[in-house]
Order: C-alpha cells, then structure tokens, then sequence
C-alpha cells in the first residue's frame, strides 16, 4: 500500500474487509478504508503479461466511458504506462480500484430488463474494444477445447460398467443413468461447433466472465459498474454470453433459461452498431451446451467424491434439471435455432418500450385484478406491453401469439 498516494504511513491506518468474489476463497478482494477514499485490493493476475492486457483493456473502457471502477496509479509514475496501474507481491499482480457502491441482483430472481441491460453494456464494450489490440498477452483455452476429453469420459464409463452395483458411489450411478445423453451432446457441438466454425467466428476482447456477481445495478436497474477482468481474452463475441447467462452462485452452479437467453441476445442486438451476424447467433446455444458438458466433464471426472455430500449432490441434481431444459430447446436441429433467431428478433424491437415504460412509470405496486406497468419486477416484458388485460387473457393471448408464431416462416 505505501505504493499508493493514500494518506497513510502505517498499515494500521487502513481499515479492510474481505469481499465475497468467485470461486477461489484464498484470493478474495480486500476492501479498504483509508484517509483518501475507499479502495478495493484485487488480484488481476498471474504473470505481468497477462495484467498487462487485463490492465490495458479496463483503461480502454474506463476512458471511453463504459462503468469501471477508476484504477489507481502507484505514486510518482507516469499515468500514461499500463505497469503504472498495478502492483507485484509475491508472484501475483494486483490492481487498487475505486470501491463502487450498488445492488446486486440474483441471476435466479433477474427479469428480462436486467438481460437486456446487460446484453446493451456488453454491445457498448465490445464496440468500444473492436479493433483494439491490447498490451501484453493472454491465452485462455476456447470452449470447444474440453471437446478433445471424449475419449476420456467414454473410458470412465466403461471402467464403472465393470465394478459391481454395490461399489458403485452415489456419483457413479448419477453418471451411468445420464451417460448416454451427455454424450450426445458431444456430437451434437462437434458438428454444430466444430473446430473450424469456431475458429472463423469473428474475434473480439471479451470480459470472459460477465457474470451477475461482478455486476452492480442502480436502483433504476442500469449497471453502473463492472468488476472482474482478469479472465478477459480474444475470442468469439458468443463466449461472453455463457456465464451472464449460466453462472447460478458463487458455488458455481449452473442455471439456464430460454427466456433470459432471448433477453440477453435481443438487448445486444438492440443496442449493437455492430450486431452478431448469423453465424455469431448460431454459435450461441453451441457455446452453452459446451459450457454443460465442461460442468460434467469437471464433476464427473475429476470431483465426483464431492456428490457424496448433499449439497452437492443437490446441486448436481438442479443442474441436471437445467441441462434437461436445454437440451429440449436445442436438440441440435435447425428448427431448433430458427427459433432461438426469430424469438430474438422479435423481443429485439420491445427492447426500448421495455425501457420507457420502466423510466416512467417506476416499481410501484400492482393494482387489484389487472396486471399494470408497475407489475414489471413481478413478470416478464409481456406484462408490461399487455398490461391492460386480465391474467386469464393475457394466457389467452400468449398462446394464440405462440401458435401464431410456430406456423409463421422466417424472413428472409
């Protein structure tokens, strides 16, 4: 800290917490309080090249005004070098950063403004890193990589086969019962994303890791900060919508819903002077049922013991459920992502009317029998653009919309 302009001659002068952040609990982020503001102590790094492009890129965004919270420079060096803003202790690099206040909000409790605010920041980031080549090097391994493990999972289960039912662990009977539909979900990316769509998919700067717990919201429900960008990297533009819209908990649990998913695309497309072509769309569901089969590959194969516990295995259990879910709405077929397009360009044109009814008319408390704009944190955007009719109507009227839309062909 005696790097740091703060105010302070001693350690003791600085009052620290330690904040909730990911999955790693050794490297969680240190409030601080000291004479001159309060300040958060993070890791951004474990090599000086790969803080380098986190560093370079969070400058990027902080001085084209996309909501980071402000970096410190260590006293007497240039503002303009990137080695200005972070700091060497031990073999780990850290950045000092603004502490930022703001609600959090549940990714289990988000509604479909959320998605759409947050798909509209991740279109600003991107539009503001496309074409900027950051300092420094990173290398993070694409999502398709956990692909080439197939042989490896194929052999788990023909090692469990062998054993007698009464050896077998609660775990292993899990795998055995859902072998035979995880490994569909193999061949299904193989040939949906294989190596070569990937690698001709447009690349860009993404966070990596825009999960709702390095989100802060105001009250209005915009993002007014984004933390957390060690993980960020050059890949495809679909890698950034896996964990906004997967990342359950902090225990790293796995959620999905078709609903967010839309929300989260058409707030991107709305917003977006450069929106995903149709390739980028197509990549999207193929991304997440990678990420699905990375969460098998990982629980399976390497932490399999930990479903001997409830918890986990509970876990194990909701996000079997969601994986169900899924798979049902993309089977790999072409209907499949028609829709997933068409569902996006449909709500893409609500985005707006979403947003003004909200400004409007603020979260207030719904009225007795009619479902009014102020019901918007209760339900979806479909209360509020129906919102003069009663409940037994508006399920009336979504289901003639469904029907509507399942007989309607696609424009060109």
């Amino acid at each position: 800290l005696s790097r740091y302009a703060l105010g302070i001659t001693l350690a003791d002068e600085v009052r620290f917490e330690e904040l909730p952040s990911g999955f790693v609990l050794w490297r969680l982020p240190l409030r601080l309080e000291t004479p001159v503001g309060v300040f958060v102590l993070k890791i951004i790094g474990e090599t000086r090249e790969e803080t380098r492009f986190a560093v370079s890129v969070m400058r990027k965004l902080y001085e084209n005004g996309i909501p980071l919270p402000r970096l410190l420079k260590t006293k007497d060096s240039p503002p303009q070098e990137t080695d200005s803003y972070f700091v060497q202790i031990g073999n780990q690099f850290y950045i000092l950063e603004e502490f930022k206040e703001g609600g959090d909000v549940d990714r289990l409790q988000a509604k479909s403004y959320h998605f759409h605010e947050i798909g509209k920041v991740l279109a600003q980031i991107h539009e503001v890193l496309q074409g900027y080549i950051p300092e420094g090097q990173k290398v993070l391994l694409p999502v398709i990589d956990n692909l080439r493990y197939k042989g490896e999972w194929g052999a788990l289960k023909e090692k469990l086969s062998q054993e007698k039912e009464s050896n077998l662990s609660r775990g292993d009977r899990l795998l055995l019962l859902h072998f035979d539909e995880i490994t569909e979900q193999f061949d299904i990316a193989e040939r949906n994303l294989s190596e070569n769509i990937y690698q001709s998919l447009p690349k860009a700067v993404v966070h990596g890791d825009l999960t709702f717990l390095n989100l802060k919201f105001s009250d209005e429900g915009q993002i007014i900060a984004i933390f957390d960008w060690e993980r960020s990297r050059i890949h495809p533009r679909g890698e950034d919508f896996k964990n906004t819209l997967m990342t359950a908990d902090r225990t790293g649990g796995r959620t999905y819903d078709f609903n967010s998913l839309v929300s989260l695309v058409a707030g991107y497309q709305h917003y977006a002077k450069n929106k995903l072509s149709e390739a980028e769309l197509r990549s999207i569901p193929e991304i997440l049922r990678c990420t699905f089969i990375i969460e098998f590959l990982a629980r399976f194969l390497l932490r399999r013991q930990e479903l001997e516990q409830d918890l986990p295995y509970k876990r194990m259990l909701y996000m079997i459920s969601k994986f169900e879910e899924f798979k049902k709405e993309f089977p790999g077929t072409e209907e499949s992502i028609r829709r997933f397009i068409a569902a996006g360009r449909q709500e893409e044109h609500l985005v707006n009317s979403t947003a003004t009814a909200r400004a409007k008319t603020g979260d207030g408390e719904k009225s007795s029998g009619k479902i009014t704009l102020h019901s918007i944190r209760e339900d979806n955007l479909y209360y509020l653009l129906l919102n003069s009719l009663n409940k037994e109507e508006l399920l009336k009227k979504r289901l003639e919309a469904y029907e509507w839309f399942k007989k309607t062909p696609l424009p060109n």
